[in-house]
């Protein structure tokens, strides 16, 4: 059997019964069928392995987008709250958008690693058996049960944010680090950097990791927002 890699664009000819091993375990390696390139169902990323035939890149996307939407929040309260700490009587409508930024980078990040309910939670993108926690996990180095107790100090933000918020007599519950937070949507971004090229090339043209480096981007979003926070203050 004929194997292509879709890397170099070396082929080999090999016995069929190690072909399917090659394919399956040596990522770059596929089955060169009458012309046509037949992608491996699987992707190497660090020590774990994905079936790409369980992920839907649409799904991806989504998973994607709440994830962004979590650090914008993020970036955007704590320059905030910068700017509103600069001031000798900050106004009250400056803390209640803080508050709010935060709270929606909690019901964000809880829809992408919090709530299993959701559509686009993790478990459902990319597969319930999936090592694509134990993957963040490994790159940033926190255990299982940290993880856990962050996951539910998110939890308990969002079940304020959405069932008792401004209700007298219910304090708001401490927010977590969200740098924590952040690390995890990095490592995520460097699982999906690799993860998406071995999608584009099994189930077609699949969408850019956007954007290409999240520190940058980062470093990038708190300027622009510095900017617009300096122009209104001076208004």
């Amino acid at each position: 059997m004929r194997l292509n890699n879709v890397i170099t664009h070396d082929r080999r000819e090999i016995p069929a019964e190690q072909a399917s091993f090659w394919v399956e375990s040596c990522t770059p390696w596929a089955t060169y069928d009458g012309g046509r390139i037949m992608a491996p169902s699987t992707c190497w990323v660090g020590r774990s392995v994905f079936d790409l035939k369980q992920i839907d890149p649409k799904k991806v996307s989504q998973f994607w987008n709440s994830c962004l939407s979590c650090v914008r929040s993020v970036v955007t309260a704590r320059k905030l709250d910068e700017l509103s700490r600069k001031q000798p009587d900050p106004a009250e409508a400056n803390k209640t958008l803080i508050n709010n930024s935060y709270a929606i980078a909690v019901l964000e990040w809880t829809k992408s690693f919090g709530t299993n309910s959701e559509d686009y939670h993790w478990k459902k993108v990319f597969g319930d058996s999936s090592f694509f926690l134990s993957e963040i996990l490994e790159q940033t180095k926190a255990t299982e049960n940290e993880y856990k107790e962050y996951r539910q100090a998110m939890l308990n933000v969002r079940a304020f944010a959405i069932a008792h918020a401004g209700l007298p007599g219910c304090p708001p519950p401490k927010l977590p680090d969200f740098d924590f937070a952040i690390s995890m949507i990095s490592s995520a971004h460097s699982i999906l950097d690799k993860l998406l090229i071995s999608l584009d090339q099994y189930h077609g043209k699949v969408s850019k990791l956007n954007p290409m480096s999240m520190q940058p981007w980062i470093e990038n979003l708190e300027e622009d927002i510095k900017l617009i926070l300096g122009k209104t203050s001076t208004e």
